[in-house]
């Protein structure tokens, strides 16, 4: 909601391959100098791990844009690039949990 403050993102994921993973959270935004409507709230990549018992793994994003503060309604999502599954290579989220205070 707006106002609310988003403290932590929390992703599960496997990555078993040599490669990261590009956690992106971003909002659209009507602002005429920003060209694609996007901007970024927070950047990270999901390195390469795994663990028991099922080899998912988590991490947890702290960094964000503004403090984390929501300060309009307009759209906010994540965007989880270069995810595969192979034969000898996984990379895939399981899920995320969202810590914030209102």
């Amino acid at each position: 909601p707006v106002g609310a403050t988003i403290k932590t993102i929390t992703m599960y994921y496997k990555n078993t391959s040599n490669e990261d993973m590009q956690f992106i959270f971003l909002k659209k935004h009507i602002d005429h100098h920003c060209f694609s409507g996007e901007v970024e709230v927070s950047l990270d990549f999901l390195p390469p791990a795994s663990g028991g018992p099922d080899n998912f793994v988590q991490k947890v994003i702290n960094h964000f844009d503004a403090g984390g503060l929501i300060k309009d309604k307009y759209l906010y999502f994540i965007e989880i690039t270069n995810t595969i599954k192979t034969g000898e290579q996984v990379r895939t989220v399981r899920g995320m949990r969202i810590e914030y205070t209102v």
